[in-house]
């Protein structure tokens, strides 16, 4: 089994609100600020300004800090039950694209499952194990978003996937329906620090035959399972 250090959970709308919120609403200050600094004449009002600046600035900055240390707790949470659940599964931690999101929903249709409960725009946990291969939101109390069996998976392997413009290292799983192949385009995250990033090219690599062991350990690691 591998696991990442911390996984990362989607924000709930305040903290999101709060988080990308301030930055726009503290550059209409600092351009507030500059106006008024150019305009003032007087020494005091001067000092009142800089003093309200760097104290604005401060409290973003505080605001910020506070915002991303919650996400860690909550996350930090989620990773050690998910380990605690499934301690001999393999976890990876990935976000969740629209495009990813459009592919779940498609592949719970085609494979008659329930309804995907997956979150566009952000963090889920991989879970994958002999009996199914999960997606995990929350904190404290993952949410299980999706259930896919692991009998119908017949194909791990590494592809490009492009954010604009940068081209990132995906994990794409292949299942088995009816008429085809249904590839789910996992981008993985490292978790580890304060501020998600994303997984180098390498460690990606390394990612995609542990995933296949821990699903089917009868057999070698490989780009397509039989």
């Amino acid at each position: 089994m591998t696991t990442r250090a911390t996984p990362k959970t989607a924000p709930s709308r305040v903290a999101q609100f709060i988080l990308y919120g301030s930055l726009p609403i503290a550059a209409v200050i600092v351009v507030l600020w500059i106006w008024l600094l150019g305009m003032a004449s007087d020494r005091f009002l001067v000092l009142l300004l800089v003093t309200s600046f760097v104290f604005g600035g401060g409290m973003t900055a505080v605001i910020s800090l506070v915002t991303f240390s919650w996400f860690k707790e909550r996350n930090d949470a989620r990773a050690a039950a998910l380990s605690a659940t499934f301690p001999r599964s393999y976890l990876l931690h990935i976000v969740v694209t629209p495009s990813l999101h459009k592919q779940l929903r498609t592949a719970a249709s085609v494979l008659g499952l329930p309804a995907s409960k997956v979150r566009r725009n952000s963090y889920a946990t991989l879970v994958s194990d002999p009996q199914a291969v999960r997606l995990f939101g929350g904190g404290r109390k993952p949410k299980q978003g999706i259930a896919l069996p692991t009998d119908r998976l017949v194909q791990v392997f590494p592809g490009p996937y492009t954010n604009g413009v940068r081209t990132l290292t995906a994990l794409n799983l292949g299942f088995a329906a009816e008429g085809g192949v249904v590839t789910l385009t996992m981008v993985p995250i490292d978790g580890s620090g304060v501020f998600v990033r994303s997984v180098k090219h390498a460690d990606v690599l390394e990612e995609f035959p542990r995933m296949q062991a821990a699903t089917h350990p009868q057999q070698s690691s490989g780009a397509a399972l039989s």
